[in-house]
């Protein structure tokens, strides 16, 4: 039974003891200069994987600095990837996370988690990780969490055992989350793995426990891996709690990917087709003012990412665009 009370987090305390300071806006040129809207519903993050391809190769990830362009753009927060080692190469305890969060009234949404589920001999580490994740999730009052599902069926597995293993476990690991943390863990679909296609997907929605089981749906795999995005979302909207708006092309160009850090990808290879369909919000062929129609008509309360794997100039760019499309074509749909 999930227990009706968690103490207040030290994060909780802060938030609200801080917050007759009031509220913080920021002007990047294209940005109005106006204050932020006070959205009651929906808040709005970036991740940390995103400065992936404006990063040197081989240097960490530039965690302040990721920081203050999330603050600059006017988004709410920040999901971290690679945890704890992107907080240990840049010297970061969670505390000092903490800290550097509320100098620039940024929140923590969540933690990539992953693991390979059906894997016996590795669950009780991933049970042991997992534990570490949900109680950085307590420490900053986040009550909810994304995990991506394990690698498609390989050969020689037996398929039918596969998915029981692994969706048996999903319902262990949400049930250790939501009953001990109070975190509902919502997956996130990625291409070639389990939850990629739509028979994937509808196979995860009957058959896993939606009382411990959630979806965090991310829009560009869904559309590249020919899923009937709208339906998706009907279908699963009272068990959505995370989503990530990454948008996309079907008709991507064909030639060579190079990234701001000078990774090139060819246009021909697989990589190099998904980077070339990634696009910045609202430029790609996701039909988001219907997305939000269908979270408005639920009253869905949480976190949205515009998630980006391409970026084409600089990271500010992109979060300029996407922050400008979410004020001009979705805050008027619901906020």
């Amino acid at each position: 039974m999930l227990p009706t009370h968690h103490p207040l987090s030290r994060r909780q305390f802060i938030s609200t003891s801080t917050a007759v300071l009031g509220s913080y806006s920021h002007s990047l040129p294209g940005l109005s200069a106006s204050p932020l809207p006070q959205r009651p519903n929906i808040r709005y993050g970036l991740t940390t994987g995103s400065w992936g391809m404006v990063t040197p190769p081989g240097k960490t990830l530039p965690l302040l600095r990721i920081l203050d362009e999330t603050a600059e753009t006017g988004f709410d927060g920040i999901r971290l990837t690679g945890f704890p080692s992107l907080l240990k190469d840049n010297n970061l305890s969670i505390r000092q996370l903490d800290e550097e969060l509320a100098k620039r009234s940024l929140s923590f949404s969540t933690i990539s988690f992953g693991g390979f589920y059906r894997d016996k001999t590795k669950q009780k580490e991933i049970l042991d990780n997992l534990r570490q994740v949900m109680e950085v999730h307590h420490y900053f009052g986040a009550t909810s969490a994304t995990f991506f599902p394990s690698s498609d069926v390989m050969h020689g597995e037996s398929e039918r055992e596969v998915y029981k293993d692994t969706f048996h476990f999903y319902r262990t690991m949400g049930k250790l989350a939501l009953e001990e943390y109070g975190v509902r863990m919502g997956i996130h679909n990625l291409p070639g793995s389990l939850v990629s296609t739509q028979v994937q997907v509808d196979r995860f929605l009957q058959n896993t426990d939606p009382q411990y089981v959630f979806c965090a749906w991310d829009t560009a795999h869904l559309l590249l891996d020919g899923c009937k995005v709208l339906d998706v979302f009907k279908n699963s909207i009272d068990r959505t709690v995370y989503l990530d708006f990454e948008d996309a092309t079907q008709s991507p160009s064909d030639k060579d990917f190079i990234a701001p850090n000078g990774r090139q990808f060819q246009g021909s290879s697989e990589r190099g087709k998904f980077l070339n369909s990634s696009m910045d919000l609202g430029q790609g062929d996701v039909p988001y003012p219907e997305i939000m129609a269908i979270l408005k008509k639920a009253n869905y309360r949480g976190w949205i990412v515009p998630d980006l794997h391409s970026v084409r100039i600089s990271a500010t760019e992109s979060w300029r665009i996407a922050m400008t499309y979410i004020r001009n074509h979705l805050d008027p749909v619901y906020q």
